[in-house]
């Protein structure tokens, strides 16, 4: 299965290096620097199966973008992992969570988990 994922991450070479593998195997990543421009994103017609956010975030966080995604009907059900080293909890809006730093091969089980059926490769 061919994924979709937008990674929603602050630390540019972490980001980087996720979307490198995931395109690496045949995946479609974008990436947000922030969840402020996540949201641009999906505004602007990006639709992910899957939202890999982190939590803690200049500009826009991950609990402020969870409020905001939730408030937006079109991009409401889409899935999210939270990827954090610090928050203790699975958050509202989030379908699960990991703890930094993780095994590729897990974050891997919780996407093929829960990514939803996209229509078309953005």
């Amino acid at each position: 299965m061919r994924w979709q994922i937008l990674i929603v991450e602050d630390d540019k070479p972490f980001r980087e290096a996720l979307s490198d593998a995931f395109s690496f195997n045949g995946h479609v990543v974008h990436q947000a620097e922030h969840g402020a421009r996540a949201l641009e994103l999906l505004g602007g017609g990006c639709r992910p199966g899957i939202i890999l956010l982190d939590m803690i975030m200049p500009v826009m966080d991950g609990i402020r973008f969870l409020d905001a995604k939730a408030a937006a009907p079109a991009i409401a059900g889409i899935p999210v992992v939270m990827m954090s080293a610090t928050e203790p909890d699975l958050l509202p809006g989030a379908a699960c969570f990991v703890r930094k730093p993780f095994d590729q091969a897990e974050l891997e089980r919780l996407i093929e988990r829960y990514h939803s059926p996209v229509e078309a490769a953005q």
